[in-house]
């Protein structure tokens, strides 16, 4: 939805601080991507002077329930309740490193309010899987692979993106993975063939079975997960 759509008046919505912004006069941007308006740019005016404080609710990957109010032409923010901060993560460099990178790619590629309440449920849990030290590149896969397959843009798992064959062990491709009958002339871009049962399950699991599988996976198999999460961004970017 377009902030021109929306008239002058308060609003409250729940959703995640994707991205802060600091002026030189102390003003406050942020990216919110709220449940029913999608990302929204509100500005907070004078909060990193203390003129409104708001402490460390205006933190990327704060999680809350937001009032804002919309004036003739911005969003301001009003009050913050939040309801999940980082700190759990913080704890965890390389899970908190991933989330934000995550929350990058949100920036970049998710429209301006364009509602998409489907992608903020898997960012929230993206986030609690995280923190229960889930494989953070197993993480990043699944939150990506329904990312798009929520935009109908995801590849098949176990189906080869040239010839439409079944396959159980697959080679990563620039769009998709391949048998080995249809690796010529991708070779040099795939790595190893990678087991991609294995992939699938990570993409469809419940949360409550997630763990448990990640516990059963070995290094090799975590390192298919890096060249497909590649694969994936790549897919996304394009897109954009």
């Amino acid at each position: 939805m377009d902030k021109l759509a929306f008239k002058q008046g308060f609003y409250s919505g729940s959703g995640i601080i994707t991205k802060r912004v600091i002026s030189h006069k102390g003003d406050i941007f942020l990216n919110l991507f709220l449940k029913g308006h999608g990302i929204i740019w509100v500005i907070a005016p004078g909060s990193a002077k203390g003129k409104v404080r708001f402490g460390g609710s205006l933190e990327p990957s704060t999680w809350g329930i937001f009032t804002l109010y919309k004036g003739a032409t911005n969003f301001y923010l009003k009050a913050v309740e939040v309801k999940a901060d980082s700190w759990a993560l913080r704890h965890r460099p390389g899970a908190l490193r991933t989330y934000f990178s995550i929350l990058k790619l949100i920036n970049s590629n998710l429209p301006q309010g364009h509602p998409d309440d489907e992608v903020l449920a898997h960012l929230f849990w993206t986030r609690d899987l995280l923190i229960r030290d889930c494989p953070r590149e197993v993480v990043e896969w699944r939150f990506l692979w329904r990312w798009l397959k929520s935009w109908g843009l995801a590849p098949e798992v176990d189906i080869c993106q040239s010839c439409g064959c079944g396959v159980s062990q697959g080679y990563i491709s620039s769009e998709g993975f391949l048998c080995s009958s249809c690796l010529s002339g991708e070779g040099k871009n795939s790595i190893p063939p990678i087991n991609l049962h294995v992939l699938k399950k990570a993409a469809m699991l419940s949360r409550g079975s997630f763990q448990e599988f990640c516990m059963e996976l070995n290094d090799t198999q975590i390192a298919g997960f890096r060249g497909a999460t590649i694969m994936l961004r790549d897919i996304l970017c394009k897109q954009s």
